[in-house]
């Protein structure tokens, strides 16, 4: 599997990162590592658990690691998530790997308005990558 991770783009103001994929290896977002349940609780441990979805990015960029197909792209599965020693919950880890339709309905509007602040200077496959997603979420 060949992959061609990201290209920086430079201007004399900002940089964007661009993803350039031959294959579907590429991992897209990754856990909702703010999700609260219902009492309010962070589901994710914290960022000191976070080494280990960096693991996994490498493990799939590898080809060694499964990831899910989601309406919003490849999603770690949590089955390939080393937990060894971690505390969470089998439910959590499910929650926080999933998909909230409704949720990433909501934010394309909110994404759309963002957007409008960087007028011409707003990359074109980022505006295309978000018509993609909001037409994928019908």
């Amino acid at each position: 599997m060949s992959c061609s991770i990201a290209r920086v783009q430079m201007s004399s103001q900002h940089f964007w990162f661009t993803r350039v994929a031959t294959c579907n290896c590429l991992p897209g977002p990754i856990v909702n590592w703010f999700r609260r349940d219902e009492d309010d609780r962070f589901m994710w441990p914290g960022y000191g658990e976070s080494s280990r979805v960096l693991k996994w990015v490498f493990e799939r960029l590898n080809g060694t690691a499964q990831a899910d197909k989601t309406t919003i792209g490849y999603l770690l599965s949590a089955d390939s998530l080393d937990t060894n020693g971690m505390n969470i919950n089998t439910a959590d880890l499910q929650a926080i790997t999933s998909v909230d339709i409704d949720g990433w309905r909501e934010a394309v509007p909110q994404i759309r308005d963002h957007y409008v602040a960087f007028g011409d200077r707003l990359p074109n496959e980022l505006a295309t990558a978000l018509d993609v997603l909001e037409s994928s979420l019908s």
